[in-house]
């Protein structure tokens, strides 16, 4: 039963968390990258951080949602943005979109502790350096 659903993988599709600099303070969004030939639609994001804190203890984040009507090909969308005090836990992102009339989605997790600058590589999408997610 399950093995007859066909759930068509997700490809073409990026997060990043990206620093920049807004009047001279350093920032850190995350951003949806389409690197597809085509636009997504009713796109849905569901952000939360889960992990541990510094002393051992379980840590979770608010969930947050965000919708994006529509996100043309070849562009990014700023999602949120994303403090420093909270790179040590997993950061997860769950995007739902449409795509010929069918639904589709994909998780995209930042491990704990790997957004670092020492990670960091040039988006080209965006212009800035960052970690993306593909």
């Amino acid at each position: 039963m399950k093995k007859d659903i066909n759930v068509p993988a997700v490809e073409g599709v990026s997060m990043a968390v990206a620093k920049s600099l807004i009047e001279g303070e350093e920032v850190y969004h995350a951003y949806l990258i389409n690197h597809n030939a085509y636009d997504l639609d009713t796109v849905i994001i569901n952000s939360q951080g889960f992990g541990k804190d510094h002393s051992g203890k379980s840590q979770k984040t608010s969930q947050l949602r965000h919708i994006i009507q529509n996100l043309k090909a070849g562009t990014a969308a700023k999602i949120e943005m994303i403090s420093p005090e909270v790179f040590h836990l997993n950061n997860q992102y769950w995007i739902s979109f449409f795509y010929e009339g069918q639904m589709l989605d994909k998780k995209f997790i930042f491990e704990a502790n790997n957004i670092k600058e020492r990670n960091f590589r040039p988006i080209k999408t965006l212009g800035l350096d960052g970690i993306e997610i593909k």
